[in-house]
């Protein structure tokens, strides 16, 4: 399966688009994949700063982990494109699951 990811502002008029966040900037009314979203409390802490990028990113792939690939893979199609908040080359969490679904042999790239 081969999927995109990208932030809201740039590529939310694509086909296929869906928000993979927990929430979307206002005039944004995309399908939305939540359980794909960080957990409330996860996100939380690491906004607050109380947890290191690096910390985030583990609990998150943990939490990947704990939905299982097939459950996820089954949330997918092909040609989707993975939206956030985030501009490209900022951390994200789009960036661990685009690793995430790799590992599992999906092409997964980022949208110019």
């Amino acid at each position: 399966m081969k999927l995109y990811t990208g932030y809201f502002r740039k590529h939310s008029r694509l086909a296929k688009a869906y928000s993979i966040a927990r929430s979307q900037p206002p005039g944004i009314h995309l399908p939305e994949l939540r359980d794909l979203a960080p957990e409330a409390s996860l996100l939380r802490v690491y906004k607050s700063g109380e947890l290191s990028w690096w910390d985030y990113e583990a609990r998150y792939y943990r939490q990947l982990t704990r939905l299982g690939a097939a459950y996820i893979e089954n949330l997918l199609e092909d040609g989707m494109t993975l939206l956030c908040w985030e501009k490209t080359g900022k951390n994200c969490h789009r960036y661990v699951l685009a690793r995430f679904l790799r590992t599992r042999g999906h092409i997964v790239e980022e949208r110019p």
